[in-house]
């Protein structure tokens, strides 16, 4: 970590009088401007300072401690940018770039989405509702289930925060009733996956190997607990491309009619 002061920042009066003499407030407003702010970065805003200017603005000097590698290039308005550096620093929360595991994770994690998703492109309501012979899951279900997972099991066991579900209960508690439409599925999964690059780029290398109690699997590392949202993913994205790819052909025309 290190500690940066930028000088002479200019900031209009209005913003200066409502954030700039609450490091909190401060760091929410970058929040709503839609820069980079996370809660390391909320308590990192200290010792501001402001003077008078001739031009009837605000000269601010101010001290952020930032993780190695990030670097203000400027603050204007009261919105400080940040430029993330060239290289994977583990401890750069701020610059949001990922640590070696993190990153393997995340790859691993990318890499048969894009399959996943073309193979559900084409599909229609209704073949995606289709439940396979044998009771099994429609590609539908899948296609809750793996954000659910992907979502709520980091938020349990990892950030000690309630399970969410978008759609009023868990996939598994759905009855046989009517399902999320294919664009809501999909907007669930591109949401949660946003959420998932996120979470990995604020974990910091060490944090991998701490030990967590969940109930399925005992005594488990963060690593594998990540390495359970993988493999999730993996498995119940195999199933949706045999479905699409060998099932859905099979059922033709008993699909469209149902």
């Amino acid at each position: 970590m290190r500690r940066v002061e930028v000088v002479r920042a200019r900031a209009a009066e209005p913003a200066d009088a409502i954030f700039l003499n609450d490091p909190r407030r401060f760091a929410d407003n970058l929040a709503i401007r839609g820069l980079p702010c996370s809660s390391t970065f909320s308590t990192s805003c200290e010792n501001i300072r402001r003077s008078p200017a001739s031009s009837g603005a605000a000269i601010l000097t101010l001290t952020l401690t930032l993780g190695a590698g990030a670097s203000i290039f400027a603050v204007v308005d009261a919105a400080i940018v940040l430029t993330p550096p060239p290289f994977t620093n583990p401890d750069n929360l701020l610059g949001r770039t990922m640590g070696p595991q993190a990153r393997t994770i995340w790859d691993s994690l990318e890499f048969r989405t894009p399959a996943i998703l073309r193979a559900t492109e084409s599909l229609s309501e209704a073949e995606l509702r289709w439940q396979p012979p044998n009771a099994g899951n429609s590609i539908a279900w899948l296609l809750w289930h793996i954000p659910e997972v992907e979502d709520n099991w980091v938020r349990d066991k990892l950030l000690n925060l309630p399970k969410r579900y978008p759609f009023g209960v868990s996939v598994k508690a759905h009855s046989h009733g009517e399902w999320p439409s294919k664009n809501a599925l999909l907007s669930y999964f591109r949401e949660v996956r946003a959420l998932t690059k996120d979470r990995l780029e604020q974990t910091r290398e060490e944090e991998f190997d701490r030990m967590i109690a969940d109930e399925h699997f005992g005594s488990i590392t963060v690593r594998q607990a990540w390495g359970g949202v993988l493999t999730s993913c993996a498995w119940h994205g195999g199933q949706i491309i045999f479905i699409v790819n060998r099932l859905l052909a099979k059922a033709g025309a008993s699909v469209t009619s149902s």
